[in-house]
Parts: C-alpha cells; structure tokens; sequence
C-alpha cells in the first residue's frame, strides 16, 4: 500500500486545502507500492474510493480521481529518479503534479529518503522562548510577524497560481474525456446499425439456402420414392421458420407484461436484440432470465439477486446510462426506465463487445 507522504512539505501542507488533501489521501491509500492502481482494477478502485469520500461529504469526480493519481505517482518517480536531467524533465512538465512538485523543491525535499526520514523531536517554542537570551522584543516580534504576513502572503499568490494552472489542466481533460465519449457513442451508433443491417442480410441468406436446400431437397426425394424420409426432411426444413416464429411468439408470452413498484408501475417492453439473444439461449437458461425479470417487476432493481448497477461505459444495442441487472449466473441483461421499462440486450459475461468493467 502506497504511503501519502507529500503532507511532511510545509510548503504543500499549506497550500493544499483540507478536502484536497483529504481526497488525495484516501486515493493513496488505494494505490500498490508503487503508486498505481491495480491491474484491471481502476473502476472498482474508483467506486470505492467515491462511497468512502461520500460518507464524509467529499465529493470526487473521475477527472479528479485521474488528477490526484497522477500526482501521486508522478511525485513518487520524481523523488526516486537518480538522473537530474530526467528529473528536471519531469519537474517541468506540464501536468497535475508539477504544483506538488514545485513544493517539494521549495522546503529541498529532493529524494524518496529526504520525504521518510525521521524528524527529530522539536522543543516547545515556549521553551526555547524562554532558554533563549535573544528572544525577541515586542517591536522584533511585529517586525517578525509582518515578514511572516507577507512570506504567507507570497505563499497564497503562488498556491492560487498553481490552482488555477491544475484547473486549466482538469478542464483540458475533461473536455477530451467528453469529445471522447461523444465519439465512443457515435461509433456504437455506427455499429449497432451496421450489425442490424448484417443481422437482416443473415436472416435473408439464411432463408435463401433454407429454401433452395429444401427444395433441392424435394427433387431428390421426387426422384428417389424409394426414401421417403428424405420428403419428410425437406418438408421439416420448409416448416423450420415457422416453427422458430412460433417459439418466439412462445417466449414473448412468458415474459412479464408490467412492473408494478410500491412508487411507480407501467409496461415492459422488449427490444428485437433481447428477445432474439434469449430465445438462443437453452430453456434452463431461459426460465432463469425470466424469472430474474419477474423480481425486476415485483421487487424493483434493488432486489439482492439482480446485482443491478448503473453502466458506466456504453453498452451495443442499448441507450446511454441504462442498468445492467443479473438474468442468470454468466448472462446479464440491460434496461432502462423511460416511463415504461424497455429491456434491450442480453449478453454473457465477459462478452467480447462489452467493457469487463461492465460484464
């Protein structure tokens, strides 16, 4: 576990306010040896750092998350680096951490040994008062007290410079992270029409075969009398779409119809992909996600056995900030309340289209 170490510069104690330097700290105590966040590891780490800072009524957003482990691990390089011109390079750079970094600079807290070692014990200022014959008269003392008003003084001018440079550098990355998510939607957009347009291209080659092996089928059979069960096989796979609708029509009948919630009811609605990707699935599978969707309507998204969570990253075949909830052991599926609640997808876990952090 990483250590937050950066309070033992008076410099930075002084110009990092209370809930900064308190986010900073529960983000370090997440950190390995080395100052990064586990393998795999970043969204997980990031909600639990979010729900400890809530229940102290500190707020982080992700841009902010991203900030303070930036200054963290690059403060950590910075004091281990043995070459001086890699370590100006990184003192220069423009980022989060050139602020902590300049403070470090500042009370000479050049190494990873200057910021552990140990202190040693400091008199009382009473006592050295006292012991010391030169103390200070009360003419020195004011002449020492407007020094230490204008060395502070100088000390907030730069602080609130650093601030607002940190600022500057959030807002850059924020703006990047939303013209990044505008474009991670735009693709999905783009792949959720093209994959419709390949699935109806399927269904059409699919029929086409069915039918010219079918009805090639039936020659042969015409041709051969003496192998009926040929006829019969061509006349099954004549029959096999039909036989699918009828599945189909099958399952929709066994889905639930409404929600009723203690604050709120109205229709379930079930999108094509969900409804295609479950009748897929074997009848064991199928009676899970069904009966997971029946706690979904009578319970709501906070019964125990749905693990329902809010997706984070966009989903294929599914709008912008729906739910994920459990349909079965390995399947999972999505919805959204838009008045109604409309069912979108279901998808195993682990799904190569899906983020891991969302299956």
């Amino acid at each position: 576990m990483a250590h937050y170490l950066l309070p033992k510069s008076p410099t930075y104690e002084k110009k990092t306010g209370d809930k900064l330097n308190r986010r900073r700290q529960v983000v370090c105590r997440y950190l390995n040896d080395v100052y990064k966040v586990p393998k795999n590891k970043d969204d997980e780490t990031f909600q639990k750092i979010v729900e400890e800072l809530a229940s102290e009524g500190i707020a982080i957003s992700n841009v902010q998350y991203q900030s303070d482990k930036v200054v963290l691990r690059s403060a950590y390089v910075w004091l281990n680096e043995k070459d001086e011109k890699k370590k100006t390079e990184i003192a220069e750079r423009k980022s989060p951490a050139s602020g902590a970094i300049k403070y470090l600079l500042v009370d000479n807290l050049l190494s990873w040994d200057d910021l552990t070692k140990e202190e040693p014990p400091q008199p009382e200022a009473e006592e050295q008062a006292a012991e010391s014959p030169l103390a200070p008269g009360p003419k020195l003392a004011a002449h020492e007290a407007g020094k230490e008003v204008a060395r502070n003084f100088g000390l907030l001018v730069a602080s609130l410079e650093d601030m607002l440079g940190e600022n500057e550098l959030l807002i850059e990355e924020n703006q990047r992270l939303q013209r990044q998510h505008a474009d991670d939607d735009a693709y999905i957009d783009y792949m959720d029409s093209e994959y419709a347009a390949l699935e109806e291209r399927l269904k059409e080659v699919k029929q086409g075969m069915r039918h010219l092996h079918s009805a090639t089928l039936e020659e042969i059979a015409a041709e051969h009398p003496e192998f009926p069960q040929l006829y019969v096989i061509a006349q099954q796979m004549k029959a096999s779409p039909a036989r699918r609708q009828k599945q189909f029509n099958e399952l929709v009948g066994r889905l639930p119809k409404a929600f009723t919630w203690p604050n709120d009811s109205g229709a379930m609605i079930y999108e094509t992909h969900f409804l295609r990707a479950l009748s897929d699935r074997g009848q064991d599978e199928q009676d899970q996600v069904i009966k997971q969707i029946g706690y979904l309507v009578t319970e709501g998204p906070e019964y125990h056995s749905l693990h329902t969570r809010k997706c984070e990253m966009r989903l294929l075949h599914s709008p912008p900030d729906c739910m994920s909830s459990r349909g079965a052991e390995t399947l999972r599926f999505t919805w959204k309340k838009n008045g109604d609640v409309h069912v979108y997808w279901l998808f195993p876990k682990g799904h190569s289209r899906v983020r891991q952090s969302e299956a």
